[in-house]
């Protein structure tokens, strides 16, 4: 199915889930991660607030008009119109800084449009990895019910045929309420997180395939967008503080007509003139200078907290994904251990050389390091995962 038709499929399931939660489960499955992300992304959210105003490309503020009547008081003076209008015009340094600024409203749009598709992929990431593994606790658990059942069922035949005792058949009773007890608690773990997904992207059922590939080898996090967005914010203030400093006082032009009239003469006059700032080295204001040397301290602070937080975070994700990778192995070393001890306890079973207890607690034991093994597996991928996220790669 073309990633167009199956998006417009998500949606359209999103929109009307209760009517058509079952028609929909099937696509929704079938969704990769990135597009159910598109898929949250596109819901219903509030409108973005354009600016109320806009900026000119040389005018630095609003023009303004000047009128004077000047009459002289003897017989044979002159008097006197004259009107002009001012243009503030943006000096080449305040041009610049204007232009720049531009450019990163551009820049921080991106930039913040890819943090929150980062925010909702670790959202994303975390409700489908969590109720992925509890699901499996519950599969498994149900996989150890089973089991006791089947033995349940043999122990209280022999029971009934005094074949055995009744504290076998008590320890198996106990085993299977405990296990009954996490199958509840696992079930309801994933039906919790199965709800978050829902009310997060609106789709009905978990997709399934959620593996990802290994995240970038090395520092991935220093191009973490949370950086560059905060690098991004810092040279927009600066550039603030630029515009608003006196290198940023606009020029000012004016074009006027002035009109004189006298008992020998009129005369009309037009005429232009430019003011021009002139700016010496230490001319500006402190407070100019204050307000840059803050931000610089600021930004300083907010780098170094952020960049030891990402750091922290991608190296125990690190540490974590050789920890499991290196359990894995000794997961399956003990996983066939544990078959072969499977075996010769159902062999010595038949025997009648091998207690019931020691029995029942190999069947068990087979199951549990089956189940670890499986659990193991699904960290590993959550890990890949949240190292991805850790490295600020969105879906």
């Amino acid at each position: 199915m073309p990633l167009s038709t199956r998006l417009l499929c998500a949606l359209f399931t999103a929109l009307l889930a209760p009517v058509t939660h079952a028609a929909g489960a099937s696509s929704a499955r079938d969704l990769a991660l990135n597009e159910v992300v598109d898929v949250m992304l596109s819901r219903p959210t509030a409108a973005r607030a354009e600016a109320p105003f806009s900026a000119s490309g040389w005018l630095a503020g609003l023009p303004s008009l000047d009128a004077s009547y000047l009459q002289s008081e003897e017989r044979l003076g002159t008097d006197e119109t004259e009107i002009g209008l001012n243009l503030p015009i943006k000096s080449p340094f305040l041009y610049w800084q204007d232009k720049r600024l531009r450019e990163l409203d551009s820049a921080l749009h991106s930039a913040a449009v890819e943090r929150r598709r980062l925010y909702f992929s670790g959202l994303l990431r975390e409700a489908v990895w969590t109720a992925r593994i509890a699901g499996d606790h519950a599969q498994q658990a149900g996989k150890m019910i089973a089991l006791l059942e089947q033995l349940q069922r043999r122990e209280q035949d022999l029971f009934e045929a005094r074949g055995s005792s009744r504290y076998a058949l008590l320890l198996i009773e106990q085993e299977l309420a405990d296990a009954r007890i996490v199958q509840e608690d696992q079930q309801a773990e994933a039906q919790r997180w199965l709800a978050r997904y829902r009310s997060l992207t609106g789709l009905g059922s978990l997709p399934v395939d959620i593996d990802e590939p290994a995240a970038p080898a090395g520092e991935a996090w220093q191009t973490h967008p949370a950086l560059q967005l905060l690098e991004l914010e810092r040279e927009q203030r600066q550039a603030l503080v630029a515009a608003g400093s006196s290198r940023g006082t606009p020029w000012n032009l004016r074009i006027g007509a002035k009109r004189v009239e006298s008992p020998e003469f009129d005369e009309t006059q037009y005429g232009v003139a430019v003011e021009l700032p002139l700016g010496f080295t230490g001319t500006d204001r402190q407070s100019s200078s204050s307000e840059w040397q803050s931000l610089e301290r600021e930004f300083t602070r907010n780098r170094d907290e952020l960049s030891q937080e990402l750091a922290r975070s991608w190296q125990n994700l690190q540490i974590q994904a050789q920890h499991l990778q290196r359990r894995q192995q000794l997961l399956d070393a003990a996983a066939s251990i544990s078959g072969q001890l499977y075996s010769e306890a159902e062999a010595l079973s038949q025997l009648n050389e091998l207690g019931s207890e020691i029995r029942i607690k190999r069947l068990i034991g087979e199951l549990e390091r089956q189940a670890e093994a499986s659990t193991n597996q699904l960290l590993i991928g959550q890990n890949r995962a949240m190292s991805r996220q850790a490295a600020g790669i969105p879906l």
